[in-house]
């Protein structure tokens, strides 16, 4: 029987990063939610990473966990049509997973990525929220 091959949507992606943001607000790191959870930090970084979706029941407790609920860590965060590319560049950056499976993702975000004027973002906004996004995401996975 041959295997599927996983492909990535918004929905998981959004998924990943409303666990890494609720992980962050109560732990620094992956390590310290994981060990504190009782679950391996390989499993939680692939959470955090979407390569993998918890399964509905554990998925639950993920959402105790964390202080959420289920619904809120599926729901879209404030600023997401301008998060997504961002948090994708960074998953496509950090993570030794296959470009493969972000990259058609991440292509058709770039593709949608413009401003509200219809013009792309200009280099030194690009450059400017590039910079607050790193620093948010390195306070997020330290």
């Amino acid at each position: 029987m041959a295997r599927t091959k996983k492909v990535l949507t918004e929905n998981l992606l959004m998924l990943a990063y409303n666990i890494r943001e609720a992980r962050a607000k109560k732990y620094k790191t992956i390590n310290e939610a994981a060990e504190s959870f009782k679950a391996d930090k390989g499993l939680w970084r692939r959470w955090e990473n979407a390569v993998i979706v918890p399964q509905r029941p554990m998925l639950q407790k993920v959402a105790n966990f964390l202080g959420a609920t289920v619904q809120s860590l599926n729901m879209e965060p404030d600023g997401w049509e301008k998060i997504k590319v961002d948090f994708l560049q960074r998953l496509l950056n950090k993570t030794k997973m296959n470009k493969d499976y972000y990259m058609p993702l991440y292509q058709s975000f770039k593709k949608s990525a413009q401003l509200p004027d219809g013009g792309e973002q200009t280099a030194p906004e690009r450059k400017r929220d590039d910079a607050e996004l790193l620093s948010i995401f390195l306070q997020i996975t330290r």
